[in-house]
Order: C-alpha cells, then sequence, then structure tokens
C-alpha cells in the first residue's frame, strides 16, 4: 500500500453506513484484488477511492492537491494527495 494511503478497513464514520462505500471517481465498491483507500480528509462519499483510479485521475489531472474542495467545499479537505 502506498504511504499516506490508508485502507478501507477503519470503521466507517456514522453518516456512511447506510450504503456501502464506492469510488468516489469510478463508483465501484472494492474488492480483495481493488481495495478502497481514503487518501485525504474528504469525508462522507468523497471518501474511498481505487488506489488505479486515483493514480490514473493525478496522471490526467495533474493535481497534487484534493480538487473537490472547489465543488464541495463544505466536505472535501484540499489536502495533498
Amino acid at each position: 500500500m502506498e504511504e499516506g494511503i490508508a485502507a478501507a478497513e477503519a470503521p466507517l464514520a456514522e453518516e456512511d453506513t447506510s450504503a456501502a462505500p464506492e469510488c468516489r471517481i469510478c463508483r465501484g465498491e472494492g474488492s480483495a484484488e481493488a481495495p478502497l483507500h481514503y487518501p485525504c480528509k474528504c469525508s462522507g462519499s468523497m471518501r474511498w477511492v481505487h488506489a488505479d483510479c486515483l493514480a490514473q485521475w493525478l496522471a490526467l489531472s495533474k493535481a497534487r492537491r484534493c480538487e473537490a474542495r472547489a465543488a464541495r467545499a463544505a466536505r472535501a479537505c484540499g489536502a495533498r494527495v
């Protein structure tokens, strides 16, 4: 697992328990082959991402910070990824 990326094994926050976590990029669920991670401080549905989805998004966007902040300031963090 990459440094700075935590696996989805951590307990879900109360707001996240209504549905299984899914990747914020591809909307797929985590699996043993493609677990979900949380690389930043985003919460709720913005929290989870597959490592491959994140790597592809970073390569295409050239971003180094969480860009969700611009779209959803109340739920996103602006953390380095």
